[in-house]
């Protein structure tokens, strides 16, 4: 049986056409209207890595986004290099989220050419980071009790043997 979509509506926001949500055969068409931001971090959840180290990055204090990158680079020793769109793109989306806001620039940080901009993790940030901290506490603790690395380990194991 195939269902008809809904009659399209124009988004007073962004003139842009929107689709109730409405499955037809394969196809799903759900509505763009963009959401509110939340005040309750597990709807956050889950961090994409690069977001999180962002976060972690900025616990240590205010940054601009080359900042970011070289600390993100040097804390996880090289396994994760982002690019300065990946860091933007991420950094407007926490912005956006209420996670970051832009800070001053420090007034010793005066480099002659284009003002950087600094960015600081809010309170709200902080509980989101906590809460992504803990969540991935659990999946430590869940992968540790499996059998996931027991051959690993005892390969590991063998290796240490003489």
């Amino acid at each position: 049986m195939r269902v008809a979509p809904a009659p399209p509506r124009r988004n007073p926001d962004n003139y842009s056409i929107v689709w109730n949500s409405v499955r037809l055969d394969s196809c799903t068409f759900r509505d763009t209207t963009p959401m509110p931001p939340s005040n309750d971090p597990s709807l956050h959840l889950p961090l994409p890595p690069h977001a999180f180290q962002i976060l972690l990055s900025l616990l240590e204090g205010d940054r601009h986004g080359y900042s970011l990158i070289k600390d993100i680079e040097e804390r996880t020793g090289g396994e994760m290099i982002l690019g300065t769109s990946t860091v933007y793109a991420a950094v407007k989306r926490l912005v956006e989220d209420g996670i970051l806001q832009e800070a001053p620039e420090p007034a010793q940080e005066s480099s002659g050419g284009p003002r950087r901009r600094y960015y600081r993790i809010t309170d709200f940030g902080r509980e989101v980071a906590r809460a992504e901290g803990l969540r991935i506490n659990r999946l430590q603790r869940m992968v540790a009790e499996s059998a996931l690395l027991d051959d690993a380990r005892s390969r590991v194991a063998g290796e240490a043997k003489p």
